[in-house]
């Protein structure tokens, strides 16, 4: 499959290059940023922690709810769209775990839960809640060595 130069699927952004994370407080160094913690986010985040266990991951999570999930919890979806009348579900990986635990129809608060305690397992990853990127530091080859977080409050 090839993808575009846009590509930024399901919102995530994944920065390979130890990076480091400004808000308003002192810097936050992580090896792997993953933008969002919807189900993709979450996936790609458990990924990459669980494949290079000796690599700091962080989630910056772009929402004040203290949940993983995205839309299928926060959003209050219930239902996995996975095209189950051709009788095989074609997702692999952390989806088909967490469809299996919760079946096709599922309460978002035991989903959120779900995907707390799997990442939760993973000691080398960090969830920065209620944060969005306001600016990028690259190097001169174009790597990126920054971001620049601000904290998000509701109103």
């Amino acid at each position: 499959m090839r993808l575009g130069r846009p590509f930024l699927g399901f919102l995530v952004l994944v920065l390979l290059a130890g990076v480091l994370l400004y808000a308003h407080r002192p810097p936050h160094r992580a090896d792997i940023a993953v933008y969002g913690a919807g189900l993709a986010g979450c996936a790609a985040a458990w990924k990459a922690a669980a494949t290079a266990p000796q690599k700091k991951v962080c989630i910056i999570v772009p929402y004040p709810e203290r949940l993983y999930g995205g839309l299928a919890t926060v959003g209050g979806q219930n239902y996995w769209d996975i095209r189950g009348w051709r009788g095989d579900l074609p997702q692999g990986g952390s989806f088909r775990r967490w469809f299996e635990a919760t079946g096709p129809y599922y309460s978002p608060a035991s989903l959120a839960s779900l995907i707390e305690e799997d990442l939760g397992k993973l000691p080398n990853l960090e969830t920065l809640w209620a944060m969005d990127v306001t600016g990028v530091q690259k190097d001169r080859q174009g790597r990126i060595k920054a971001l620049c977080l601000r904290s998000l409050k509701r109103d």
